[in-house]
Order: structure tokens, then sequence, then C-alpha cells
């Protein structure tokens, strides 16, 4: 048994799993059931919905990690360890596997690159504003979001890196791993109503889209270095490939 830990009201993020026949038996439990507990099944408990708990409940949510640890339990994601948005997006973007960054409001420096929007880092209620295409728009959008009474601390600006399946339309895939079998996660909105489309990524319907396409430019272009001879500091010379078909 798998025991998903989440936020009081917040269940509904995991029901895909109960109708996704691979997936193994679950249950739910609520953090406050949790550290109302005198007692806990024997299961493996997966500490969910992290990004959701205020700061004193995520200590309390770390030590009964540590806890349940010490007594033998199975526990998945340290609570004192989980990266959150702000700190997850950065990461990536230093590992190299986003190509777009992540800043607290007192770090936006000249190096931003716009189209840009502002979100909460801990809540799931999506961007706060519309792209801002400016650093003016972005401080007048930052200065409406404090004014209105949302804490300086609690906002992030993202750069806007998606890209449109057709003018207008975006499309959000996740996957994630049920033992050996990868899955597709893939939500959007139909007559109204959000659905996600959830299954093993081979068979799923929109498999061919997480692999790419042919290269835009399958030219290669070569050029000549030249090493610098001065000291006791050089500048190479990496000449520019003028010879191209895009003159």
């Amino acid at each position: 048994m798998i025991r998903f830990l989440v936020s009081r009201g917040h269940g509904y993020t995991h029901e895909c799993l109960h109708k996704t026949p691979q997936a193994p038996a679950t249950s739910l439990m609520t953090y406050d059931q949790l550290l109302r507990s005198r007692w806990l099944r024997r299961a493996t408990y997966v500490f969910a919905d992290i990004d959701r708990l205020s700061f004193w409940d995520l200590e309390l949510a770390a030590h009964a990690y540590l806890e349940m640890q010490r007594l033998g339990l199975s526990v998945l994601n340290n609570p004192a360890k989980v990266k959150t948005r702000y700190a997850l997006l950065r990461a990536l973007y230093r590992a190299g596997l986003n190509d777009f960054d992540v800043y607290r409001v007192d770090e936006i420096n000249s190096s931003i690159r716009f189209p840009v929007f502002v979100r909460r880092n801990q809540l799931h209620d999506g961007p706060m504003t519309d792209l801002l295409h400016s650093g003016r728009e972005l401080e007048n959008a930052i200065a409406t979001a404090v004014n209105g009474g949302t804490p300086m601390e609690n906002l992030v600006v993202i750069e806007f890196a998606a890209e449109p399946v057709r003018p207008g339309l975006y499309r959000k895939l996740g996957a994630y791993r049920i033992g050996d079998v990868e899955m597709l996660d893939s939500p959007w909105v139909e007559g109204g109503k959000f659905i996600r489309l959830v299954g093993p990524a081979n068979g799923h319907p929109l498999a061919e889209l997480t692999k790419g396409g042919p290269p835009q430019w399958p030219q290669v272009l070569e050029t000549q270095g030249k090493l610098g001879t001065t000291g006791p500091y050089a500048i190479d010379t990496v000449v520019p490939p003028f010879d191209n078909p895009w003159k």
C-alpha cells in the first residue's frame, strides 16, 4: 500500500491514480491526520503537496518524516530537502536542464530575459499577470501585487519559454514512472471541462510530441580558430562562418 500525504482539501490531485489500471493500491492521508495520529498503518508514505504547507507545518512534517523513518516505516520525499517552485526551477536552470530562469523580486537584474510573468511561489493558482515585456511593466506588476497584500517574499518572476503548438494554443505534457512503466500525463480543457489523458508512454496518443522533430538547420558549418600569442593573457579568435546558406 502506498499512502500519499496531502494538504487538507487537495486530495483531488491524486484521483487519476485510482483510475489508472497499472497503478498499485494507494490511499490518501492529510497532514492534519498524520500530525494527530497515535499510530500508523505499515505502508510506504509519500510526502506530497509540500509546497502548500505553512512554514510551521513544513517543519512538523519534516520531524514526522524523521521519526517515521527511525521507526522503520518506508518514507519518501523528506520535506526538509524537497525543493519547491523557486529552488527547483533555479536548480534546473543551473544544471542546464531548463533554458529559462526564475528570480525572487530582490534578485532582478539586467540579465533577465523578457517576456516574464509573476506568480506566487507556493500556490497553484497560476500566474498573477499576463506576459510582461519590459522592466517598467514588471516594476508596476510587482507594486500592484504588493499593494494588494501579497508579501514580496512570496513572489517569483519567471522567464517565459513555452511555444504554442498552433497560434494561441499551448499544451502541457507531464511524465513520471510507476515501477518500470513510464507514464505520460496530458491535461487540457475541452468543452469547458478540465480533462487529462494519463497512460503508459508506450501507446499514449501524444507520445510523439515528446520525441522532437527534424532539425531546423541540419547543415554543418566549419570555421577556423586562431590562438592568441600575447602574454601573460592571450585572446583567441574564432572567425564567424561568413560562408553560410543564410548570408
